[in-house]
């Protein structure tokens, strides 16, 4: 199916345009300022999930090393529940992008109002119960760990429903103050964790119940609930947009680095010969905010200087990190302070860069922000417990068979998954593609941009929709079932559009469409 081309769009024609998120941010998304809610609350609700899942946190008890009595079944049944409903979201998102109820109102569980209310209650309940069970604990018993799977079960929705909300409003933002947000969120959750574990119980208890409310307050005020509208308009009912090959290696890498670094994780716990006194972990919390922070701050200093965004420095990183923490396992099972530190500088890296990523095919290819974050960290949190789960076995075999060092072979193994991630399933190449330097422009700037280049160079209407399209990263198979045209047509209006702008790839499309600023 083809369609005639005119000198200038026709009357009811226009332009793909990027959809703003689905909220409506109201302390601004377009200032160069980082809102503080966003700050506030991002911090909070990525502190209070690191708090719950990692090992040295407040469900840690006394009858075993690691706490494995209610940690152990909690941490399972909230993964499991925020993987089921952070994919479902991100399938229903694909199924029916931007379909809205009667009203215009947002279907679904992480909604405004009384559904989401209900996920943040019920996950508080669950974490603060948690944390108190977890400290009179003193018996492994079949009822203690099955009330610890049912409070992970309530918190795990309550993970699945922040999740969402908070990738809704950073999608909303523009680049910087995202950026920002993220990079100083993600190293202050840190000292918080600290300062928890280092106030004993009653602080354990205080930022179960505290945190996730505060969260909820400042995504009140970013987005209140008579701002809960549509972002993308409705399309048929029951189309399936294709699966974004970009979203699948953002996902496809957080998977093998999240499942090495809980298993690695994992096997300290079981494994090591000296493990780390309960004393230290308040240090340990902050020797990680200390290196986190170091990395940040050094990237974005570069990223400043040489005027452009590279989110490719975070990725460098977190591979790093999380090789040492690896390599630590066999090397230094003795001092398990380094691969301590490793493990988790390599998480807060690797969300860093994903959660960037993930605004990236948000910003550049219009795609409804629930099936982004919703598949990426969906994705995530059943890494984690394909990661718990293969240490756990491990575990037992070693247990069974008794005297074989499968330490090396671990190490070996993990890091071999790790370059493989980094090489092949999302190479630096790729990872380019998704914080180019035409990030810099905001959503309306991208749109003005191609507007204007395809009026200086004569592009015709359809050109200018396959261009506003190529900007955003699209591919050929995207193109022809959003324009309804056949692939053949497509590649014909993408080589006439590159010759009239004098240009032969992508990638100098995007640089003919960056602005000539760096970063503001």
């Amino acid at each position: 199916m083809t369609h005639q081309d005119s000198p200038s769009p026709s009357a009811g024609q226009t332009t793909p345009t990027i959809p703003v998120a689905e909220e409506s941010v109201h302390c601004t998304s377009r200032r160069a300022g980082v809102p503080w809610a966003v700050l506030v609350g991002f911090s909070c609700f990525a502190s209070w999930t690191n708090m719950l899942l990692c090992f040295e946190g407040p469900l840690r008890d006394q009858i075993v090393y690691g706490g494995g009595v209610v940690h152990d079944p909690f941490f399972f049944a909230s993964l499991l529940v925020a993987t089921v409903l952070l994919l479902g979201a991100a399938r229903r998102a694909r199924r029916h992008p931007g379909a809205a109820s009667p009203g215009g109102k947002k279907r679904g569980f992480a909604a405004s109002g009384a559904p989401l209310a209900l996920c943040i209650v019920l996950g508080t309940a669950a974490a603060t119960s948690g944390v108190i069970v977890a400290a009179l604990a003193d018996q492994d018993t079949a009822a203690l760990r099955l009330t610890a799977s049912a409070l992970g079960v309530a918190a795990g929705i309550g993970f699945a429903a922040f999740t969402l909300r908070w990738g809704r409003v950073i999608a909303s933002l523009a680049l910087r103050p995202a950026l920002l947000s993220m990079g100083i969120a993600l190293c202050v959750q840190w000292p918080l964790l600290s300062a928890a574990i280092a106030g004993g119980l009653p602080a354990k208890v205080a930022a179960a119940a505290v945190l996730p409310l505060v969260s909820w307050g400042c995504l009140a005020k970013l987005a209140p609930r008579a701002s809960d509208a549509e972002a993308q308009p409705a399309k048929a009912k029951g189309q399936v947009l294709p699966l974004d090959g970009s979203l699948c290696r953002i996902a496809g890498s957080l998977f093998c680095f999240s499942a090495v670094i809980q298993f690695v994780w994992t096997c300290h716990i079981g494994f090591g010969e000296s493990p780390l006194d309960e004393g230290f972990f308040w240090m340990l919390f902050l020797a990680v905010f200390a290196v986190v922070l170091a990395v940040a701050a050094v990237s974005l200093a570069l990223m400043q200087r040489w005027k452009s965004y590279r989110t490719e420095f975070f990725y460098r990183a977190s591979f790093l990190f999380a090789v040492v923490a690896c390599a630590g396992l066999d090397v230094l099972p003795a001092a398990p302070l380094l691969p301590y530190v490793g493990i988790y500088a390599a998480y807060a890296l690797i969300m860093l860069t994903m959660w960037t990523l993930a605004w990236s095919v948000v910003f550049l290819k219009g795609i409804n922000p629930d099936r982004a974050f919703g598949g990426v960290f969906g994705v995530q949190f059943a890494a984690f417990i394909a990661g718990f789960s293969a240490a756990k076995v491990l575990e037992w075999a070693m247990s069974a068979v008794g005297g074989i060092p499968l330490l090396p072979w671990i190490s070996v193994a993990s890091v071999a998954i790790l370059a493989c991630a980094f090489c092949f399933i999302l190479p630096e190449r790729d990872l380019l593609e998704l914080s180019p330097r035409l990030t810099r422009l905001n959503r309306a700037g991208l749109d003005e941009r191609c507007e204007a280049l395809a009026a200086q160079h004569g592009l015709t209407a359809r050109e200018t929709e396959v261009f506003s399209y190529l900007a955003r990263g699209r591919d050929v198979g995207f193109i022809e079932q959003e324009l309804f045209i056949s692939r053949n047509t497509v590649n014909t209006h993408r080589k006439n559009l590159y010759r009239k702008l004098d240009i032969h790839t992508q990638q100098e499309l995007l640089s003919l469409i960056e602005e000539p600023e760096g970063i503001d």
